[in-house]
C-alpha cells in the first residue's frame, strides 16, 4: 500500500495494473444472484451503447452479474480487465484480456473505481442497502466523483453524473448520455415487445 498526500492508504497500482490499459474505462459491479429478466434486457441495451464510449471494462470476476456483463461486453467487441477477489468459489473465471492479482473485495473495488470514469451497476435491490458489496462500491464511486449508471431489478435506468472535471466521463450533452438517461427508453416488456 502507498500513502497519498492526505495520509490515505492506496493500493500500489504500479504492481497491480498494466499501464497500456486506459483509465477512461467502464467499471462494473452487480449482484452475485445474476440479473432479473428485466435487467438483462436493459443491460443489453446499455452495454451496447456504453461500448461505443468505452473500449475497456474493469470487472470483478464474480459469479452472477460480473460474468453476464463481461459476456455482453466482449460480444460487443470490448476488452475485459479482471480484478478478481481472493475467494475462488465466488469467482466466475471469465476469459479476459488482462487479469490483475487476486485482492480483498475492498481493495479490488477501489481499484476498479480508481481506473474507471463511469460505473455500471446492476444491484439486486431497488434501494440502497448497507453491508452489501455492490452498494459499498457505489458509495466509493460517489466519493470518487465518477458517473454511475444503474440498471435496477425492474429494468429501469437511472444515472448520477460525475463531479470529476479533469477525467473522462459521460457528459450530460453526449449522445450516449441522452440516449441512456433521457427517460424516453422503455423496457421491451413495457412496450409490448418482450
Amino acid at each position: 500500500m502507498l500513502i497519498d498526500m492526505d495520509g490515505i492508504a492506496k493500493p500500489d497500482f504500479e504492481k497491480i495494473v498494466r499501464h497500456d490499459v486506459p483509465a477512461n474505462a467502464l467499471g462494473f459491479t452487480g449482484t452475485r444472484k445474476g440479473w432479473t429478466v428485466e435487467q438483462a434486457y436493459s443491460a443489453e441495451y446499455a452495454i451496447e451503447r456504453l461500448r461505443k464510449e468505452f473500449l475497456w471494462m474493469h470487472n470483478g470476476d464474480c459469479i452472477g452479474s460480473d460474468a453476464q456483463a463481461a459476456h455482453l461486453w466482449q460480444s460487443n467487441g470490448g476488452f475485459i480487465y479482471l480484478h478478481p477477489q481472493m475467494i475462488e468459489t465466488k469467482r466466475a473465471f471469465i476469459q479476459a484480456d488482462q487479469t490483475g492479482l487476486p485482492l480483498s473485495y475492498l481493495e479490488r473495488d477501489e481499484i476498479i473505481i480508481s481506473l474507471s470514469s463511469c460505473l455500471l451497476v446492476t444491484p439486486g435491490e431497488m434501494t440502497e442497502q448497507f453491508r452489501i458489496g455492490v452498494w459499498s462500491t457505489v458509495r466509493y464511486a460517489r466519493k470518487s466523483g465518477i458517473s454511475i449508471v444503474f440498471i435496477n431489478p425492474d429494468g429501469s435506468l437511472f444515472h448520477e453524473l460525475s463531479s470529476r472535471k479533469s477525467f473522462g466521463f459521460i457528459a450530460s450533452d453526449s449522445p450516449i448520455y441522452r440516449e441512456l438517461c433521457s427517460g424516453d427508453w422503455q423496457h421491451p416488456t413495457a412496450s409490448g415487445h418482450g
